[in-house]
């Protein structure tokens, strides 16, 4: 099972994974261009599902969103076997404002972490 948040980029993902017994829950389809592609690619097998909210609940969820900064900031993992002694001493930059209480760590220890 693959999920695939985000559109437009998919199309790459999907033609590399697609081999008939694969099933994909993709968020944020944003035009019908992208609707198009996937009832082409998929036929029959394609279903299209709507989630919709009252506008006041969108405005709400939208302002919850990160904003359009990037800020640099050090991983904070510390976790044995991640190819670092102590807290990671990777930087990077992300979304996530230092004074957020989120841990933020960069790509290779978070994969460590998740997978």
């Amino acid at each position: 099972k693959f999920v695939i948040a985000g559109g437009g980029e998919y199309e790459k993902i999907l033609r590399e994974k697609k081999d008939g017994n694969d099933d994909f829950v993709i968020d944020s389809i944003r035009n019908l261009g992208e609707v198009n592609f996937l009832r082409k690619e998929f036929g029959n097998k394609f279903y299209l599902i709507a989630v919709d909210a009252p506008i006041k609940e969108r405005h709400k969820r939208f302002n919850k969103r990160n904003p359009l900064k990037l800020y640099k900031r050090e991983c904070m993992c510390e976790e044995s076997g991640h190819s670092h002694e102590g807290r990671c001493k990777n930087e990077f930059e992300t979304t996530y404002a230092p004074d957020r209480k989120e841990r933020v760590y960069c790509e290779s220890c978070y994969q460590k972490t998740v997978i």
